[in-house]
């Protein structure tokens, strides 16, 4: 289908291509559209919120961190976060994450149930009334924000956001090697019930396009064309990994936000992962399977200890075709 406002085409998938996805061990949001420019793979409910998500009115003291998903950005909306909330760091042991900032691109999930929805769920009757979520809850509740500025997130390439986003308000793009971002969201979904599959089967899944939100390759390729604009700053999670309190330097400077080096230091502890961790044991985040973390370590390298040769080697040549065309350099250790 086409909307002639919005730049792009979105494609429902066959059935035969919904039976393919099913076979290779993919048992939740099945269900998903193809976007182009881009090979951009969404669930399907996308469809619906399309036009609200592009036009989504974004303010001049938003801040946006957009990422592909397990690249580091939940741990940068906390970075951001504790920016914005230094006098109340503490309200981060009685509130979750995901309450407060606004994750604009998950409201296409179908499987959104547990406690976050829920408290959503809460605050929207409590904000908005009773009023339909056809726009989507979230994106309801950042609408309905009055105050401090907001911290979202999003999943989606650029393209689909109307192209006044960088000169509007601040965004911050979180890149991560694609041999850990896979390994890290293959744990991650697997521990949330999405993947019956081995390693092998979710990687070549991940190199083809076949897993949400699509193309890596032009997802990080869009930010990194747009890396000199003065509205956006790319940041490798590798380099937040090695040296957080230089990133943090950077992001305060990106951010006009002139903190002090003990206020830095205030929000590294305060985004460490120990005290993610900590909060995450009064406060789970999903229902994970099998009791599992919603935080999986975050390793730099920890794909070599799992991929097998052969992988590996897919992997690497799949790297040099895509890389041709980017000249981005990744760390792998």
């Amino acid at each position: 289908m086409a909307d002639s406002k919005l730049p792009f085409t979105i494609t429902g998938r066959t059935e035969e291509d919904l039976e393919r996805r099913k076979a290779r061990g993919i048992l939740k949001l099945v269900e998903c559209v193809r976007v182009n420019p881009g090979n951009i793979l969404l669930p399907a409910r996308y469809a619906q919120m399309a036009a609200t998500l592009y036009n989504f009115e974004f303010r001049n003291d938003d801040v946006l961190i957009a990422s592909f998903p397990k690249s580091g950005s939940t741990w940068m909306r906390e970075i951001v976060w504790g920016f914005k909330n230094l006098n109340q760091l503490h309200l981060a042991d009685q509130e979750l994450l995901y309450s407060r900032t606004y994750s604009l691109t998950i409201d296409m999930e179908e499987e959104n149930s547990g406690v976050v929805y829920r408290e959503w769920l809460r605050r929207l009757r409590e904000e908005c009334g009773d009023a339909g979520l056809d726009e989507g809850l979230v994106i309801r509740l950042a609408t309905a924000h009055q105050g401090s500025s907001r911290v979202m997130y999003a999943n989606m390439p650029f393209i689909l956001f109307d192209p006044s986003l960088l000169d509007t308000c601040k965004v911050i793009y979180m890149a991560r090697n694609p041999k850990d971002l896979c390994v890290s969201s293959y744990n991650f979904y697997s521990a949330l019930g999405r993947f019956s599959c081995d390693l092998e089967t979710y990687a070549e899944l991940f190199m083809e396009g076949e897993l949400f939100p699509g193309s890596y390759w032009h997802h990080v390729q869009q930010a990194w064309r747009l890396r000199n604009h003065p509205n956006l700053c790319f940041v490798f999670y590798e380099d937040l990994k090695a040296d957080p309190m230089k990133e943090l330097v950077r992001l305060n400077r990106f951010l006009g936000l002139a903190l002090t080096q003990e206020q830095l230091e205030s929000v590294a502890e305060h985004a460490s992962y120990t005290k993610m961790m900590s909060r995450e044991r009064t406060l789970p985040i999903l229902d994970l399977t099998h009791g599992k973390s919603f935080y999986n370590g975050g390793r730099v390298g920890g794909w070599g200890s799992v991929a097998s040769k052969d992988l590996n080697a897919k992997m690497d040549a799949w790297i040099a075709e895509n890389s041709r065309e980017i000249d981005v350099k990744f760390r792998y250790a």
